[in-house]
This record gives C-alpha cells, structure tokens and sequence, in this order.
C-alpha cells in the first residue's frame, strides 16, 4: 500500500539553549476508514516524525489512559464539553490493526467492544477528575472522580476492568472518603495508594441580604474543599466480592497517617524516589507530593470541581509533602520550597527510574526528581516554564533515614558567561569566525542576553525548557510554558566518552501555551516547538552545545569539578555521590524533537547546526494540531516489547482552549509520535 504523507513549510524561530534557529514544519493529512486485517506495520514509519492514527469513535478530553501488558493504550471516559458532562464510553488503541484507506501511520485502530461485541463501557457512569491504575493481572482500577465538574457527587465506588474480558465491574470496596483531583501511585500490583483530593462538603450559610423570616435566609451549599486523607486500596483485603477494599493508611503505632496540614492538597503530582539504600523499587521508598492547591476552609471551598477557582478559595502550594514508605509517616520536607507552585497539569518525574547510575558510574540517580510544567489557579491562567530539580541525601536520623533535598542548581547568580569565564572556556568567536558575520547575532546573545530573558533561562544546572516561541503577532519571544499536558518515561540510544548506552529519559510533548496581553488572554497550541516533543535528558552538558571543540559527548567532568572548586568541597568519588549542590552529577535539558535528536555523535545534541545539514534537519518535528488536556502513553515499537528505545508515543484526545475548560475536542483525534534512530 503506499504510504500517505504530505510536507508542508512554515518558517518559525526556535531557542535551543542559546541558540536561535529558522526551522521548517511538516504536516502529516488523516484519513477515515474501516478495519481490514491484523498485521503489525508499525516498523514502516521513518522515525522523528508525529502520524494520525485512525480518528477516535469519541473525540474526548480530561480522560485517563493506561498502557496495557498486551501493548494496547486503554483510555477512559472523559468529556466532549467542559466537564459540564462526561462521556461513559471507553476505547482501546491497537496499533496491529490496519485499517482502509490506511492512516499516515500505516496501521493503528480503536476498538470500542468486549469481546462479546458490546459496547466498551463504564458500568457506574461517565467520570471526569478520575484515576487509573494497574492492578494485578493486567487488569485497571477506576477510583474517584466525578460525573460533571459542577453538581456531581464523587464516586464511592471503584470499577475494575478486566483486560481479558474488557467488561467493567463495579466493586463493593468503598472509598473512606470520596474524592476527585487526587493522586493514585501503584506501591505493588495489589497496593495502591490514594493522596489527597477535593470532597463534597454541605454547608449550611445564612444570607444576610435576606430578613430572618425568608426561606433564603439560610441555605446549604456543596462545596469542595480539598483533604488530608491518604487511603489504601489493596487487593488482599477481605470484601463481599474478593476484590479488594480500602482502608485508611496507619503507621506502625495504628494511628491514621495524613498529608501535613489541615487541609492537604489537591491537583498536585505524587512521585515516588528511592530511600537512603539507593534501591528504587523497595519499601523504604518515599512518595513525594508536590505543588497543587489546598483551599483555605470548608465554608470557603470552592462550589464547583472546575480545575481554577474563584480568587480567595484556594491557594497554590509551594512546600513539597514526603511520606516515607519504611516508618509510615508523613512530614513536610525541610527547608524546601518550589520556586514557583503551580497546579492543574503539573508533572513530577524520578530521574532515576531507569537507573540509579549517571552513565558515568555516579550513583544517586533514583533520589533525583524534577517538578515540570502546570499553571496558576486563575482564569486567565499563567503557565510555568520553569523546570525545577532536586536531589535526596539522607544522614540516616529522623523520619525518612533524615532525608534532606536540595535543589539541583548553582549558587544564584551563576550564568552561561560567569562559568565560561571562571573556567576559560572563552571560545565565543566561534559564532563570529564559524561562517563569517552569519552568528554574529548569535554572539550577541550569549554575552549579553536582552533583558527581557528570565534569569532562569540561563543559568547553568536550574532545570529549564530551553525552547522559545517567537511570534510577533502574540508574544513576541517568550519561554514555553506548556499547560495540561502528561510527561512518561522513555528510552534513548546515545552515545557517550563510554560508548553506546541506553539512557533513560523524560518525554513530554503539545499542551497549551499561554500569554496574557492587555485585557485578556492568547492561547497558542499548533505553532513550533509547542506542538512539538521535548526529551528531557537528565545527563546532558548544556555547556557541551556552546564550545568549539565540542566536549566530549556526555561529559559531565567540567561542570561537576566547577560545582566542587566554587564550593570548596571535595570531588565525590563515583558511588558517593556525597552532599554538595550537585550531587549526583546531574545537569540536564530539554532537547526538542528534530533531525539531530539524536545522532550518532555529538552533532546529535548540537546547539548550533552544521553549515551543510538539509532543511529537513534542523527543522523541528511536531504535530500537525496542537492538544492540552489529553493523555500520553508508552506503546511497544517494532519488536512489540516495552521499556526498549524504539518505543512509541501515543497522544489521545485533546481540547483547543483552557479559558473555556476545553473547549472543542481536537481533530486529528489520536497522534503516534516515533521515536528517531541513530544515524
């Protein structure tokens, strides 16, 4: 069959750590059709670029999806019009089904159905605010959530779906407290547990506008303030239907563990880091909530579960909460706030996931995590574009084995140009001599960038996007703040002083990007880069792009001396990694998706490309439309397994706006973004 693909160009600028770039799009047009076989053509697709799949049966947003054993993405209800109702229906991606006419991405399709050809459906209802969470034998729970985000009470009761029969049960485990904007993280196959949320609270108020003797004096009002609770659903427990049940969690004296204080968090990110032993995996890990919201009192909660809420009902959250796994507490991590707090879509992501070594032999990877993305708590919204990283260190006293983090960044103040100074790496000319008066702009900018650039943008070690949007007609240039969009854990195939290695990374792609203008509000989801992919490559020099010679790839030896001379403290030796302000010898950055992510060599993570690459190599890789609010999985590549570096990214649903919570579902409905392959 031939393969429909069609390019297009555009012209945009593109910030790649210090460097601007022109850059060409490509769009890939969909097509419609039926199913026609079973065979896996998947191999078929020239990696680096993003392919529609076969259009969803239902176009959705605020829906969850998880990636089954069997390689499939199993994605779950959801809403089709801001979260005023949800959509009861589910749907399975199958990527061995090739369908006609045959989609841009050869093969791919959606069944709708259990295998006894009904329809593939929510038992209890449509869910919006919901979670869904592997469970043992393959199978997914459906906790919490909501009917509508304005007058729906939380649900009590799970549903289980069975991927061998794809029917869903309603189960009579009982949430202790019904709940929605929560966080749901997999302990076990057979534990999970349940942080924080918003519950439904009724309030009677009295109204003062009103006499004493009217009926409206007095009122009962929902409201939806955020809680404490942690609970625990585990599949062990005894119940009516042997299902499971859920109980309160309780520390080793049997007394309830909870969030610190009164009120919790809600909308936040839950990631769980590895203890003291280094060993992610084990029950001495801890989970870490970060950012969201907590409102300010029951009376004063928000009436609605809409994501942003009226000014004075809630505030962001900036400490980052830890309950540690091994003496079941839970605690307030000391001395640490997030620079900036930020809800409503934010991610949080171990480094360390794949390995707790940097390629260099330095352990410590697992206690590493970094804190991306989200928005304020008002309409019109403010994205984040700072990514913010920290490291665990433990003294082995207190709760957690005496966990401490600390930011993984310099002193303040330290730049792209105090570094290069203090270690002599003056080698600016390049961008005046490499190819005559061409980057001589280019110079301009690294030694003395224009004001209007937050500091953070370039600062050596503070984990940030390194993409700019630059559009005269919105936001003139701008850093990316991308708003309601999902990161998931990847692998890359790079090359390092120690050879070819296997890295594991962050992925992350789409969104929304937001700028305020005078009197209101630009929304922007399809320009270049925001509706692009971002690797985030949590070994990667930012110092190697900007230097001729180049250090070598994945040299780390620099920036970690630098870090211990400026300190005054002692170089580590691999395996310890020791307590100064980078201690697992970590820099990382965001690459976005383009013909030199990656290559075979260093040219793979250049800054600036060669004179002699083609147009379609430094173009930037994106979808064709943009998507926020939609969810992104990990499907098997070419040899059909999981956790390999040809992995695909699949991204399901999406709505156009924020400002109108959603807004229309996005069409094309489902993208597969594929991986690029060293050259």
């Amino acid at each position: 069959m031939r393969r429909s693909k069609q390019r297009g160009s555009g012209r945009c600028v593109l910030f790649s750590g210090a460097v601007l770039a022109w850059c060409a799009i490509a769009a890939l047009p969909g097509c419609d059709g039926g199913f026609a076989g079973n065979r896996n053509r998947v191999d078929e697709l020239p990696g680096g670029y993003f392919y529609r799949t076969m259009e969803m049966s239902l176009p959705r947003y605020e829906h969850m999806a998880v990636t089954l054993d069997d390689g499939t993405a199993f994605v779950i209800s959801g809403t089709d019009e801001r979260c005023f109702s949800s959509l009861d229906s589910c749907e399975i991606f199958d990527q061995k089904l090739v369908l006609e006419p045959e989609p841009p991405s050869k093969s791919g399709g959606w069944i709708t159905t259990d295998f006894e050809g009904e329809d593939l459906r929510l038992q209890d209802g449509g869910r919006v605010f919901h979670t869904a969470s592997r469970v043992a034998e393959g199978n997914v729970i459906v906790i919490g959530g909501a009917p509508d985000a304005i007058l729906g009470g939380a649900y009590q009761h799970p549903e289980i779906f069975n991927r061998h029969t794809r029917k869903f049960t309603v189960i009579s485990a009982s949430l202790g407290i019904p709940r929605f904007h929560h966080t749901a993280y997999g302990v076990t196959e057979g534990e999970i547990l349940i942080f924080g949320g918003q519950v439904g609270v009724k309030m009677t108020i009295v109204d003062p506008q009103y006499p004493p003797n009217d009926p409206r004096f007095i009122q009962e009002i929902n409201t939806f303030p955020s809680t404490n609770s942690i609970e625990v659903f585990d599949s062990s427990l005894p119940s009516d239907d042997g299902q499971g049940d859920f109980m309160v969690l309780k520390d080793n004296n049997n007394i309830a563990v909870k969030l610190p204080g009164n009120y919790g968090r809600a909308l936040h990110a839950t990631v769980r880091i590895a203890g003291s032993d280094n060993t992610l995996g084990n029950a001495g890990d801890s989970f870490l909530c970060a950012g969201g919201i907590q409102t300010l009192s029951p009376i004063n909660a928000p009436v609605t579960k809409l994501r942003r809420t009226q000014q004075g009902q809630s505030e962001l959250q900036k400490t980052v909460d830890i309950y540690d796994g091994s003496g079941k507490t839970c605690f307030i991590a000391p001395g640490i706030f997030l620079e900036w707090p930020r809800a409503h879509g934010v991610n949080a992501d171990n480094l360390g996931w794949y390995s707790d070594h940097t390629y260099d032999g330095y352990r410590g990877q697992s206690n590493t995590f970094m804190i991306c993305g989200g928005s304020d708590d008002t309409l019109a919204t403010w994205g984040m574009e700072l990514s913010e990283g920290f490291a665990a260190t433990f003294s082995g006293f207190g709760p957690g084995g005496g966990i401490s983090l600390l930011r993984l960044e310099p002193p303040a103040g330290e730049t792209v140009d105090t570094i290069a100074a203090t270690l002599n790496l003056t080698s600016w000319d390049f961008f005046l001599n490499g190819d005559g008066g061409q980057w001589l702009g280019l110079r301009f900018y690294l030694a003395a960038p224009p004001a209007f650039w937050p500091v953070e943008e370039i600062r050596i070690g503070k984990y940030f996007s390194t993409e700019l949007l630059t559009n005269t007609a919105y936001a003139g240039m701008a850093p990316i703040n991308r708003v309601h969009t999902q990161t998931v854990r990847v692998l890359r195939r790079v090359y390092t002083i120690y050879g070819s290695q296997v890295l594991g990374m962050v992925f992350t792609g789409a969104g929304g990007f937001y700028y305020r203008v005078l009197g209101g509000q630009v929304e922007i989801y399809d320009n270049a880069p925001v509706a692009a992919g971002e690797y985030f490559d949590p070994n990667f020099n930012v110092l190697n792009g900007l230097f001729l010679p180049q250090i070598s790839p994945y040299d780390l030896t620099v920036m970690r001396k630098y870090w211990h001379i400026k300190n005054d403290v002692p170089l580590p030796l691999p395996n310890n990694p020791g307590r100064h302000p980078n201690p697992t010898g970590i820099d990382g950055a965001w690459l976005i998706t383009d013909g030199f992510v990656p290559g075979d060599g260093f040219e793979g993570y250049q800054l600036v490309p060669p004179t002699t690459a083609s147009l379609d190599d430094i173009a930037v890789r994106f979808m064709e439309k943009g998507r926020a609010w939609h969810t992104v999985n990990i499907l098997p590549g070419m040899n059909g397994s999981m956790e390999d570096d040809d992995d695909r990214v699949l991204f399901a649903g999406g709505g156009d706006s924020v400002i109108s919570y959603g807004g229309m579902p996005v069409t094309p409905s489902a993208i597969i973004f594929v991986p690029p392959t060293p050259r």
